[in-house]
């Protein structure tokens, strides 16, 4: 069912854990949606655990979810941490990802 101006819909994409003590992933605003989500994250081995939205930035295009990390049975969890006092303006990145469903893409 719609949620105020968006109509109900089914997205994929790519998320980071960012902090595996607490089972936060980052990922792009539109994934989090704006209404109530029922979400599955996919973890390596193909291992999946529910995520629930913690965060959606009302202006920049990202936001968190959270999971359960003592349900992970299979996959050892890796974290990607993040560093803002680090950043700097013109820095070169790479965005690595899961565009339309592919496996694996790697922007630069």
């Amino acid at each position: 069912r719609s949620f105020e101006e968006d109509p109900a819909s089914t997205a994929q994409g790519t998320g980071f854990v960012v902090d595996k003590v607490r089972g936060l992933i980052l990922t792009n605003r539109h994934i989090t949606g704006v209404g109530p989500v029922r979400a599955t994250a996919t973890f390596d081995r193909h291992e999946e655990l529910e995520v629930e939205v913690v965060y959606r930035d009302p202006v920049h295009d990202f936001g968190f979810f959270r999971y359960d990390p003592s349900k992970l049975r299979l996959t050892r969890c890796a974290e990607i941490g993040l560093d803002p006092q680090a950043l700097k303006v013109g820095t070169e990145i790479r965005v690595i990802g899961n565009d339309a469903g592919e496996k694996l893409q790697i922007l630069s």
